[in-house]
C-alpha cells in the first residue's frame, strides 16, 4: 500500500497514481510516500513509477509509536495510521532498486538520531551501490520526543546529534581509516566497505521548516526538503 503524500506543485491523476510536479529547470515528478505493507503487485508498481516518467521515489520513516505518548502529532488532531504502519525505507528502496534502472531512490525523512551511526553509514552505502548512484539521502530529526527517547537519543540535543552523525558518516564514507570525536558522537578509527558509488557521498537533503532546516542544508547538507 502506497499511501501519498503530496506537497506543493499540481496534481493531477493519471491510470489511478496521483502525480506530484515539482516544476525546476525540467519538470520533474517525485512520490512521496509512507510504504505501509507489501501486496502482490509492489514490484511492479515501484517499476510503474519509472515507467510513467517519475524522477524520484520518497519514502518515511518512523520505527514505532509509543504508547501512550505526548507529543501530539503535525496539524494536530488523530495520529494517522501511517505514523505506525510503515516499512523500514533502505529495505523499501532496496526493493526498488531491484525493479527499476533510473528512478531515484530517497528517503524522505531517515530518522539518522534513532540509528547507529556506524551502521546508517554502511546502510547508505550499500544502497548506493546496489541501486548504481542512486540514493538520496533525506534526513531530519524528528519530532516524536517518545519515539526518539526510546532510541535513547536526548530530544533536546538531537539536532547536533543529526550533525555529528552527518559528520561522522562523511568520514566513514570518504576515508579508508576513518574516526570522529564529537560531544555527543564517538567513532573509533575504524575501516568499512563498500563506499558509496556517489562521490564523495549520495546528496544529503534537509527535512524540516525553514529557516532552521535550511540553515543546516546550508552547514552540512546539500538540499533542503520543507515538507518533513
Amino acid at each position: 500500500v502506497l499511501e501519498v503524500r503530496l506537497v506543493g506543485g499540481r496534481v493531477h491523476e493519471e491510470d489511478g497514481f496521483l502525480l506530484h510536479e515539482m516544476h525546476g529547470a525540467a519538470d520533474r515528478i517525485a512520490l512521496d510516500v509512507h510504504v505501509e505493507d507489501v501486496h502482490e503487485n509492489g514490484n511492479a508498481d515501484r517499476a510503474a513509477l519509472e515507467e510513467r516518467g517519475f524522477d524520484s521515489l520518497w519514502v518515511a520513516e518512523h520505527s514505532h509509536i509509543p504508547v501512550p505518548r505526548r507529543t501530539p502529532p503535525p496539524g494536530g488532531g488523530e495520529l494517522a495510521k501511517r505514523y505506525y504502519d510503515v516499512m523500514d525505507p533502505f529495505v523499501t528502496l532496496a526493493a526498488a532498486a531491484a525493479v527499476t534502472k533510473t528512478l531515484k531512490l530517497a528517503t524522505g525523512i531517515c530518522l539518522v538520531i534513532q540509528r547507529d551511526t556506524i551502521q546508517t553509514a554502511k546502510s547508505v552505502a550499500s544502497l548506493d551501490q546496489v541501486s548504481g548512484g542512486r540514493l538520496l539521502f533525506g534526513i531530519g530529526g524528528g519530532w516524536n520526543a517518545e519515539e526518539i527517547e526510546s532510541h535513547g537519543t536526548v530530544f533536546k540535543t538531537r539536532m547536533q546529534k543529526m550533525r555529528e552523525q552527518m559528520e561522522a558518516m562523511k568520514e566513514i564514507w570518504t576515508k579508508s581509516t576513518a574516526s570522529y570525536d564529537g560531544a555527543i558522537v564517538k567513532v573509533p578509527p575504524m575501516m568499512t566497505w563498500p563506499k558509496p558509488v556517489q562521490k564523495p557521498h549520495p546528496p544529503i537533503i534537509l527535512g524540516g521548516a525553514f529557516p532552521y532546516a535550511a540553515r543546516r542544508a546550508i552547514r552540512y547538507g546539500d538540499g533542503w526538503f520543507p515538507n518533513a
